[in-house]
C-alpha cells in the first residue's frame, strides 16, 4: 500500500464516530507503518531486522530502569555498578 486512499480515511472516520478511538489508532498505525514500508521498498532499502540483544544487557536495562524508578538507592545503584562491570 503506497498511499492511505480515501477509503481507509472513511473507515478511520467512521471508528472515529462510533467513539472507538483506540480501533481508530491502531489503523492509522498500521496504514503509516504500510506507507513506510512500500516508501523504502521504492528506495531499495532492504527490510533487516536489528540484531538479538545479549541477555545480559536486556537484565541489565531492566534492572537499571527499576533503580531509576526506585531513585537510585545507594545499595542497589552500587549494586547496580558491579553489575554493569561484569557485563562489559
Amino acid at each position: 500500500m503506497a498511499a492511505p486512499t480515501s477509503a481507509d480515511f472513511a473507515r478511520v472516520s467512521a471508528l472515529l464516530q462510533e467513539g472507538k478511538t483506540q480501533e481508530a489508532d491502531d489503523l492509522l498505525k498500521e496504514l503509516t507503518s504500510d506507507a513506510a514500508k512500500a516508501e523504502r521498498a521504492a528506495a531499495g532499502i532492504p527490510e533487516t531486522p536489528s540484531p538479538p540483544r545479549a541477555p545480559e544487557a536486556i537484565v541489565l536495562d531492566f534492572f537499571h530502569s527499576i533503580t531509576a524508578h526506585l531513585g537510585f538507592p545507594p545499595k542497589l545503584h552500587a549494586l547496580l555498578d558491579e553489575l554493569k562491570a561484569v557485563a562489559s
